[in-house]
């Protein structure tokens, strides 16, 4: 996990060797999103999930000051306010950069 924009953004990203190494399965992974938004700094947790093609799944969180689904749209997917996803196949750094440039235009 890191922090970014003043610990405004925790960024979670996982990838597919982490899995392999863990034997666990994405959907072990569902509700670790939830964690760093108990943090009060914290307005946005990100968590990025590499799967076996390459393609990353991005599961967005906010408290309410940013509309992660907005956000979730620019990139081609959807949700609520507070909750949104999307998927990217763009590769995980290249998914990290745009994703955390949008993010902090938000704040």
């Amino acid at each position: 996990m890191e922090f970014h924009a003043d610990k405004k953004i925790a960024l979670l990203f996982l990838y597919k060797e982490d899995f392999k190494t863990a034997g666990a399965e994405y959907e072990d992974t569902e509700n670790i999103i939830n964690i760093p938004m108990k943090a009060r700094e914290v307005e946005v947790s990100l968590l990025l999930k590499e799967k076996e093609n390459s393609e990353v799944f991005c599961s967005l969180r906010s408290k309410g000051k940013v509309n992660v689904s907005k956000i979730a749209q620019e990139f081609g997917g959807g949700g609520h306010v507070t909750a949104a996803g999307f998927k990217s196949y763009t590769g995980m750094e290249e998914t990290i950069k745009k994703l955390l440039t949008v993010v902090e235009s938000k704040l």
